[in-house]
């Protein structure tokens, strides 16, 4: 849990993550860590324009791919200074909320016109892997701005040692929401 206000910035990311391995408990292991939307925040490329990704709620391969490199950048960062191999010896995975910087904080009453993602990085700590998802259901106020990841498939993971597991950004737990199939033709 955070405590006031957080800039995402990944100096911060990485000395907060490197306090929480400082005082796990030792001997203690967790199957997962979670941390919260927009926990580490990343600059918008200047090279992804509007022009560039053309339909922001259908983008294409290569816009979520560019926006995806750039976002690994900040990961990197966060997870290094011995995070990642600290981390893997007291959880197995760990989730990051990894959002581009935009003036406002994703509520569902801030209208959000400015391009932006909202990603959701499943780390494989034992494996090395990262399995990305993002934010595919976007609120009213956050459409016209919000690339979205339109592939639904990213949302869902086999992990061998758990299982099938679904990941999540904010809003996308409303799809299944019954008071919203009317609006969605769920």
């Amino acid at each position: 849990m955070i405590a006031g206000e957080w800039s995402g910035n990944p100096e911060e990311a990485n000395r907060l993550l490197r306090g929480v391995c400082e005082k796990w408990p030792k001997g203690k292991k967790a199957k997962f860590l979670i941390t919260c939307g927009g926990f580490v925040e990343f600059d918008w490329p200047k090279s992804i324009s509007r022009n560039y990704i053309g339909d922001n709620l259908r983008p294409g391969d290569r816009v979520l791919e560019g926006l995806i490199k750039e976002a690994t950048r900040s990961v990197r960062y966060v997870l290094s200074n011995g995070v990642y191999e600290r981390l893997a010896e007291l959880t197995e995975y760990v989730t990051l909320g990894v959002d581009s910087y935009k003036d406002k904080v994703s509520t569902t009453q801030n209208y959000i016109g400015q391009l932006h993602i909202e990603l959701v990085l499943l780390v494989d700590l034992k494996a090395g892997g990262f399995y990305w998802s993002g934010k595919s259901y976007p609120t009213p106020t956050h459409q016209g701005g919000l690339v979205r990841l339109p592939n639904l498939e990213t949302h869902f993971l086999e992990l061998d040692d758990v299982g099938d597991v679904m990941i999540l950004g904010c809003h996308d737990l409303t799809i299944f929401n019954n008071r919203n199939w009317g609006r969605t033709g769920g």
